[in-house]
């Protein structure tokens, strides 16, 4: 393989890195932050019963500092601020459909991230 070649692959490696160091210099994180959910069916109320919560690595969720939620309109509240950590920072409901849920993550420095899961429902 011809040393070019292997120069840039080798960047190609290292540049998204070196990227966090800049970005984020008290620790490099750049770890994915996602969303996702799990579901029961409820035969008694014909409903699901579920929960959506933040998936990402341990220092990450300890650099959260909240996580606004926003549900489908028809829900009586449907922007909900949940704080807790220790669920990684998940909010339960119930409801009948799926949709997409928003949401906000607050971190400790101040920065704001948008995200935005599609509700999975599985009997």
């Amino acid at each position: 393989m011809p040393i070019s070649i292997k120069i840039r692959i080798l960047i190609l490696l290292i540049l998204p890195h070196l990227f966090c160091f800049i970005i984020f210099p008290q620790n490099g994180n750049c770890q994915e932050v996602s969303l996702n959910n799990t579901s029961t069916y409820n035969k008694s109320s014909e409903r699901f019963e579920w929960i959506v919560f933040v998936v990402a690595n341990g220092s990450t969720l300890d650099s959260i500092m909240a996580v606004e939620y926003t549900l489908h309109p028809s829900f009586p509240n449907p922007v909900v601020l949940v704080t807790n950590r220790q669920t990684n920072f998940a909010l339960k409901a119930n409801g009948w459909g799926e949709f997409y849920i928003y949401a906000k993550i607050f971190y400790k420095d101040r920065r704001v991230e948008r995200k935005k899961h599609w509700l999975i429902l599985r009997r």
